[in-house]
């Protein structure tokens, strides 16, 4: 089930700008596609925060006076000091046609590497995915409770729903591994070798062979 966002057409830029609604706790966005073109809406930071919240890409969102709209969020601009939300795309997806779409990746399992001392190491947070609307889950799960130490599991071996393929442009790295942890080597001190000539200004060797003779 897609979550839902309740949003409204968004009024020229000469008539209201948009810092102006950001300063109302409004977010600006555009939904973008073949068929909508380009539609300028406009949302609630609090509604959007709970959307977000609930993990899933997709979204229903209600236009008021526009109906409603399938969509990916496509990219999301924040305020880096702030951490408000500055700006929303979101891609318009059709019933029937096959779209591409990032979604959030879930790993659930306890892995053994990690209970051994490995390190989890996840190298991406989302994954790329191509197929009709009404397949395409809100997540990718990937289960790492068969990783030991040295494990990995790279993007080919993803484990996808069915009718939905792999969007990646080197499917053969790793989105997941169990590494060992880097553990800082003690130098050992330095052993003189035999037969080895003592270095200019090196003490003599306790026999006294090294004493100079009359």
């Amino acid at each position: 089930m897609n979550t839902a966002l309740k949003a409204e057409p968004r009024l020229s830029k000469k008539i209201i700008r948009p810092n102006q609604l950001r300063n109302k706790g409004i977010v600006p966005g555009n939904i973008y596609g073949k068929h909508v073109g380009s539609l300028p809406v406009q949302f609630t930071q609090k509604d959007f925060t709970v959307l977000l919240a609930q993990g899933s890409k997709i979204v229903d969102i209600d236009v008021a006076g526009k109906g409603k709209f399938m969509a990916s969020i496509e990219h999301i601009q924040r305020d880096p000091v702030k951490g408000k939300f500055i700006h929303v795309a979101f891609h318009e997806l059709m019933k029937g046609e096959e779209a591409t779409v990032t979604l959030p990746l879930r790993f659930v399992g306890e892995a053994p590497g990690v209970k051994e001392g490995g390190v989890f190491l996840a190298v991406d947070q989302e994954i790329d995915v191509a197929g009709l609307p009404s397949d395409i889950p809100e997540f990718i799960e990937i289960d790492i409770s068969g990783l030991n130490i040295g494990d990995s599991i790279a993007f080919s071996e993803v484990k996808l729903p069915p009718k939905i393929t792999l969007k990646v442009s080197h499917p053969e790295e790793n989105v997941v591994s169990i590494t060992m942890p880097k553990k800082q080597e003690e130098a050992a001190p330095a052993t003189a070798v035999e037969g080895e000539v003592p270095a200019e200004g090196a003490a003599a060797p306790a026999d006294g062979s090294g004493e100079k003779k009359d």
